[in-house]
Parts: structure tokens; sequence; C-alpha cells
């Protein structure tokens, strides 16, 4: 079950509904649509929070927004055709993707600085006699 309040649990033995908390942050906060996709992967649509999948297995939580693609973060409704693509409505637009074809970086990019600024002016490495706050070359940087 799915409200303001984020997920509920519903159990059958003791007949009450308990929040589904996670140890990992974030997860969805108020979600308006819930499906489940052929993987049993759970898809949550959210008042202001865009759209969220849930891994079952790892307990993960994943979350796409208009950086993503979406038309807008205040997602309605998710809905899954017999193709296996889901439709995500928002307050700007439909959008229609198959899950199945999401690729996840594994690895975070590396970060490289080419050039240093200060006051929009180049900073040079410090040398003797011409203190700068770059105590060596970038190149000489770990990592």
């Amino acid at each position: 079950m799915a409200g303001r309040g984020g997920l509920f649990r519903f159990d059958a033995e003791n007949g009450v509904f308990s929040r589904v908390e996670s140890a990992a942050e974030p997860r969805p906060r108020s979600v308006w649509g819930l499906f489940s996709d052929r993987s049993g992967r759970l898809w949550a649509t959210c008042e202001t929070e865009g759209l969220w999948e849930h891994d079952p297995l790892s307990g993960e939580w994943r979350n796409y927004d208009v950086r993503d693609g979406l038309g807008d973060n205040r997602t309605v409704d998710v809905i899954g055709l017999p193709s296996g693509e889901l439709v995500v409505t928002s307050l700007g637009g439909i959008n229609l993707f198959d899950p199945a074809q999401l690729a996840y970086a594994q690895d975070p990019p590396r970060v490289r600085f080419t050039d240093f600024l200060l006051h929009n002016n180049p900073v040079r490495v410090s040398r003797e006699g011409r203190e700068t706050p770059l105590s060596s070359s970038r190149d000489a940087t770990a990592g």
C-alpha cells in the first residue's frame, strides 16, 4: 500500500500495516502510484520526487527525475504494458521506457581538473619565491 507517508506493508498474520523502512536513504516519501515489473522490481511515482525503483533483492532504491528524461518530477502513475515497457505519467507528459534496457553506471566517472582559476585568473603551481594555493602539480596528486 502507498500513500503520503511512503510505502506500507500489510502483515496478514497480525492484521496491521507497517511503514516500509529502509536502512539506506533516500527512499520515496509521498507515493501516488505503484507497479511491480516482470523482474519483481517495484516502481513508485511520487508527488515531487520523480520515479523510484526498488530492487527487493538488494533493498536498494534508485531515483529518476527530469535530469533522466522525465517530463516532470511530479509523477502521477506508472503502468506496465504487455511488452514489458512501463508508462509513467507526470504533470509534464508521458514517458515510455523498457526497464530491462536501463544501463546503470557501475563506477563513478573519474574527475580530472584541467585548470584552476581563482577570481577568474589562472593559478599556477607554487615554486620557490612565488607561493600560490597549489602546492603541487595535478599530475602529482594521488588517485
